[in-house]
């Protein structure tokens, strides 16, 4: 059956945090941390509402008063469990994580009373969370425990009793750096029965004075020498340390600068303004003025009225005319002297400018530039394999962006005296954007280093030590994943600094690729939880290699030309060898009855190991040939792996040409398809080889060379065996069910997909289309091949919803000669479950302006995989096109009362199959707004037109508003 496939849209995108809170103070940071990073945050515990009045205007945060049974949540996808006296809460927690299967933290204080129970229930299969422990938390806002009550007490008074002895240790935890360990912990991939503990460097007692006193020179700090020495509290039997190394004095001086400036904050709050009943004196403001300078006139008359007794004025005023002339001699030389000093000033003022804002901007932006470039390097060598240059290229990047935010941080005081504040925090903001990109891609390259040893080490035969592989892909992951989602929720605050740098190109490319990059991640921790069990670390393991002919199409990849067995022996590739298909069918005993479809299709009596894979659904069709393995080669087999032409084509491209034995040609991507069709036509008779073998012999080939691969070599292999998987030209299944399970997550089974129908909160209406077809000409004209895909949806003011696909197939076989010829095409098309079908028309082959309709003895139509199946078989003459129109309606009708509907159509393709023109039209009434188009469309006149390729499964997302 399929599997349950929840879609990578934007529909309920955003992330719910419940918080129980007992302990409070440091929690109302996670608060913060989490708000920062654009979650939901529920709230319920200690904090009164008051004490979160700085956060009544985020939509985000909701205040809890109760939570219980009864309580409505959406959703809950982490779930943070502080308990600080006893468990009481612990039935809630339980409760909630059977509900909403979401990722539960419980985090307590290593002296916690139940800590026992606690570690025993995390064993335990029946709740699955992660457990961490840590102690001695101080920092802002704390003011419980040892440490906090010290800080608060210190604050306000002028003695402090420790009640600790010299020798005694505490090991001193900074609020935010646990807030930053538990956010990790909970995005680490979940694991069963996971305990952390954190500890951080020990200091006894009178080192503890010491760093208090250099912050608090005022008080007095006794330790009780009295005191026993304390016991450390829990330890639990199993779980991983968490060390943590940071400067502590560092801290501790930041913690007391926030409990004195809260203290401060404090008092001056509490004064109150002195009170003036019956005020003497006017409140009126009056400013005083200084008289003007007198005129001349007025210092004339002045000298010559204090003089009455003399009537020798002439000398006099002589006298007080050079004086006057000599005053004004004086003012001038203070005006000249004046402007020095002015211009000195504005001198000093240039100088301070420069040195203070236009040095250290100027060092930022070019510090920074040069880290953008070092991250471009980073980038090329990823693109070219190179991943040795790249790690440089990273490291580079990372210094030059560590001193470009260094000199901005120290510089960003200066800037907001003259009210570049906000143009600080812009340029500071696409810096760090810049940095968590950086440490993202360093751990990933290191990790990649170590796969692309392992995986090199693998191919020559060696011993690799896969379970050391696992743990740094787990750990260097998680971490890049970390820093990748911290980058991701700040892409809107970076995005205006990077035009500073002139670098808008680097943003898009960032902000285009972070969710794709975050998927691989994800990926990449799911994968290497099962990685040992697939190459069979500590047993055996074998698996049957299905190479499949993709010229000549079958429903999950192609005709099974050739198959390999694969042993692995604790991890250790120790045989590997190929054999053409007839070599095993050759060797049944006895008749197998064939499904219907080969008995009236192909007209086979008998059913084969080569047709085994009629089923689409891959799990299904990979057991059949599983069977007929045993069988027919007396081999048991743990799982089944798919590939076609394709992965050989990519292998080439990186591996070069390479001469198949037996044969004289080179054979390279280019002309891969080329040979393959003219070995199909003719056989090697002077070596006795048919015409299957030469796929057998390529393989052999092209396996003996990769054995011989560089390192970018093996970097470019793995690179193309990915991306083959995430496109379904690779298909695995195990009979292992939780390896299964695990692949079935990652979308590499070529099972169906069917996603939730309902989100709660959200109008969503599901669509589904996949075609699935299969040669039964016995030739290999899908070389000939074209086809396109038209999809036209239209969308009622009824909200029913009729669709029509055309498809268009074209044969450009030269001739009916084999390998070319008719195109006998059994082609099943999978829509929703329910869907009436209305008619299905064809297009004569001679007249494509004539259509007929399909008569009832070419098609089926009945429920498979929990989809409506159109049955079909048609054929398309050589040299001809063909269109095929079919015609339905949903059952399902869409809500269109609701605000806002999201339609979510999923496009499966085949493997092995066509990278098909998909042109989409939706049609919708004219009341409807589309708010958001994913893929982009072109809009007009109450359409959507998209146009893409089917190189992979697509989902297309489409919300309508009233």
């Amino acid at each position: 059956m399929p599997e349950e496939y929840s879609l990578s849209t934007e529909i309920g995108s955003s992330t719910n945090v419940l918080i129980i809170d007992e302990v409070g103070e440091f929690v109302s940071l996670l608060v913060d941390s989490l708000l920062s990073r654009g979650f939901n945050v529920y709230y319920f515990g200690h904090e009164p509402k008051l004490f979160f009045e700085y956060l009544s205007h985020k939509k985000t945060f909701v205040y809890l008063t109760e939570v219980n049974e009864e309580t409505s949540f959406e959703k809950i996808d982490y779930l943070y469990f502080f308990p600080k006296i006893d468990l009481d809460n612990l039935r809630k927690v339980v409760f909630l994580n059977r509900n909403f299967h979401c990722h539960v933290l419980i985090g307590i204080d290593y002296g916690f009373q139940q800590a026992n129970e606690l570690e025993d229930l995390s064993l335990s299969k029946e709740f699955v969370f992660k457990l961490v422990l840590f102690k001695d938390v101080f920092g802002p806002r704390v003011t419980s425990g040892n440490l906090g009550q010290i800080f608060s007490t210190a604050s306000v008074g002028d003695r402090v009793m420790i009640e600790q002895s010299a020798e005694e240790l505490v090991s001193p935890l900074y609020s935010d750096t646990l807030i930053k360990e538990l956010l990790r912990v909970s995005f680490l991939p979940y694991g069963k029965g996971r305990i952390y503990l954190i500890k951080t460097e020990e200091i006894n007692g009178q080192e503890l004075v010491s760093l208090l006193a250099g912050v608090f020179p005022e008080v007095s700090f006794v330790l009780n020498q009295n005191q026993s020495f304390k016991e450390n509290g829990f330890v639990p039997k199993s779980g991983k340390t968490i060390n943590i190394r940071e400067n502590v004095g560092f801290r501790v001086e930041e913690t007391a600068e926030w409990f004195l400036r809260e203290g401060r904050n404090r008092l001056v709050k509490n004064q109150e303004e002195p009170k003036i009943d019956n005020p003497r004196f006017s409140t009126e403001i009056v400013q005083e003025t200084a008289p003007p300078p007198p005129s001349l006139e007025v210092l004339f008359a002045e000298k010559a009225n204090d003089d009455t007794a003399s009537q020798e004025v002439k000398p006099e005023e002589e006298k007080k005319e050079t004086n006057l002339v000599e005053t004004y001699w004086q003012e001038d030389k203070k005006k000249k002297k004046f402007v020095r000093k002015g211009f000195f000033v504005f001198l000093s003022f240039l100088f301070i400018f420069f040195c203070f804002f236009v040095i250290p901007m100027g060092l930022v932006l070019i510090f920074g530039i040069n880290g953008f470039d070092s991250f471009k390097s980073t980038k090329a060598g990823l693109e070219k394999g190179e991943f040795e240059e790249a790690f440089k290229s990273s490291q580079k990047a990372e210094k030059y962006f560590e001193i470009s935010q260094k000199t901005l941080s120290l510089a960003s005081p200066f800037y907001s005296l003259i009210g570049l504040e906000k143009q600080a925090k812009s340029i500071s903001s696409s810096i760090s954007f810049s940095i968590q990109i950086n440490q993202s891609l360093k751990a990933f390259l290191q990790t990649f280093v170590k796969i692309t040893e392992a995986g090199g080490g693998f191919l020559k035969g060696e011993s690799v030590d896969w379970l050391e592989v696992q743990r740094i892909i787990k750990t260097n992951y998680a971490y890049a994943y970390q820093q990748a989602s911290l980058a991701q929720s700040s892409l809107k605050e970076a995005e205006a600094g990077f035009s500073y740098f002139k670098k808008n190109d680097i943003f898009s490319l960032a902000g285009e690729y972070l969710p794709e990059y975050r998927d691989k991640l994800l990926k990449g921790q799911s994968l290497a939880l099962v990685l040992p069990e697939i190459v069979g670390v500590g047993g055996r393991k074998t698996y049957l290699v299905l190479f499949q002919n993709n010229l000549e199409l079958r429903p999950t990849g192609g005709f099974i030309a050739a198959f390999g067995i694969v042993s692995l022996e604790n991890g250790k590739l120790v045989n590997f060898e190929v054999h053409d298909i007839y070599e095993a069918d050759n060797q049944l005993k006895g008749q197998v009855e064939p499904p219907a479809k080969i008995k009236t299709i192909l007209g086979e009596q008998v059913w084969y190991f080569r047709d085994s894979n009629l089923d689409p659904e891959f799990s299904s069709s990979a057991e059949k040939a599983l069977w007929f393995l045993d069988k027919e080669m007396n081999v048991s087999a743990n799982g089944v792996i798919a590939v076609n032409l394709k992965l050989v084509g990519k292998t080439l491209n990186i591996l070069g040409e390479i001469k198949a034995p037996d044969y004289a040609d080179e054979i390279s991507a280019d002309n891969l398809l080329q040979k393959v069709i003219q070995y199909s036509e003719t056989t090697n008779l002077d070596k006795g080889l048919n015409k299957q073998e030469f796929l057998v012999s390529l393989i052999k080939a092209v396996y003996n060379q990769a054995q011989k691969a560089e390192s970018k070599e093996v970097v470019g292999l793995e690179g193309v065996v990915f991306s083959l998987l995430e496109n379904k030209e690779i298909l695995f299944y195990s009979s292992d069910e939780n390896t299964e399970a695990q692949i079935a997550d990652l979308g590499w089974d070529g099972n169906f997909r069917q996603y939730q129908n309902k989100v709660e909160g959200y109008s969503i209406y599901n669509d589904y289309f996949s075609i699935n077809e299969a040669n039964m000409g016995i030739n290999k004209v899908n070389y000939f091949m074209d086809r396109t895909i038209g999809h036209e949806i239209k969308i009622s003011s009824q909200g029913t919803v009729q669709e029509k696909l055309v498809l268009n197939y074209e044969n450009k076989s030269p001739s009916e000669n084999w390998p070319a010829g008719t195109y006998k095409n059994y082609a099943r098309i999978y829509l929703p479950k329910g869907t009436k079908l209305i008619s299905i028309l064809k297009t004569d082959p001679e007249n494509s302006n004539i259509w007929t309709p399909f008569t009832d003895s070419a098609m089926e139509v009945y429920e498979e995989y929990n989809k409506t199946v159109l049955d079909l078989l048609f054929e398309v003459p050589v040299k001809t096109k063909i269109k095929l129109e079919i015609n339905y309606e949903l059952i399902e009708i869409i809500n269109l009362s609701a605000k806002i509907n999201s339609y979510l159509l999923m496009v499966q393709r085949q493997p092995g199959a066509y990278s098909d023109n998909y042109n989409l039209i939706i049609s919708f009434p004219e009341n409807l707004i589309p708010l958001r188009v994913i893929p982009k469309a072109v809009i007009g006149g109450g359409k959507l037109l998209i146009n893409e390729k089917l190189d992979r499964d697509r989902i297309f997302q489409i919300d309508l508003a009233i």
